[in-house]
């Protein structure tokens, strides 16, 4: 294998190398929710507000580029508490289904049930959810995201990553994608 050092491979090489270096020290952010009250598209409870909270310093460390959160309720009050110690314009803040939704999991005497917004509810194995996706799928969509963007979301995220061992409630993770793991910081 010949080395180039000079010239337009050159610079080729050496781009190559800087975007790996890059990617290598990419690190996207998951703030998941925290202790709910249940019901129908949930808010956090005292606990949940606490939890949150507790993240603040900790959030506050991060370079926020970008928030992107769920859909439900209890997602747009972690997306509060990191907009709060981290300000972003509101072009740079976004919504997905994969953070999670206004849906909200059931387990009534051995019976999982999802219950709707709508308060409506059906069995679970007939909702399928980002959780089921496989890992490397999930791990690749990651990659395709900016460094420093901040994902207000359900724990079911971090499962679809292979991450449910370190997964807790009201919890700051960091994330590299490019070696497929993840770690709590908060």
């Amino acid at each position: 294998m010949s080395q180039q050092t000079n010239g337009t491979n050159g610079a080729v090489v050496a781009e190559l190398e800087m975007e790996t270096s890059v990617a290598q020290d990419k690190k996207i952010y998951v703030v998941t929710v925290g202790n709910l009250q249940g019901g129908a598209n949930p808010c956090h409870d005292g606990t949940g507000d606490q939890q949150l909270a507790a993240l603040k310093p900790a959030i506050r460390r991060l370079t926020v580029t970008a928030i992107m959160t769920g859909t439900g309720k209890r997602h747009g009050e972690v997306k509060a508490v990191v907009q709060d110690v981290c300000p972003v314009s509101a072009d740079l803040i976004g919504k997905s289904f994969l953070c999670g939704g206004a849906e909200y999991e059931l387990v009534v005497a051995q019976d999982k049930k999802i219950l709707l917004a709508s308060g409506d509810t059906v069995n679970r194995e007939k909702v399928h959810t980002v959780a089921e996706l496989d890992h490397d799928i999930a791990w690749a969509i990651f990659s395709q995201m900016q460094s420093g963007v901040v994902l207000c979301a359900d724990q079911l995220i971090l499962k679809a990553l292979g991450l449910e061992e370190i997964s807790w409630p009201g919890r700051l993770y960091e994330l590299t994608p490019a070696t497929k793991t993840g770690r709590m910081i908060g």
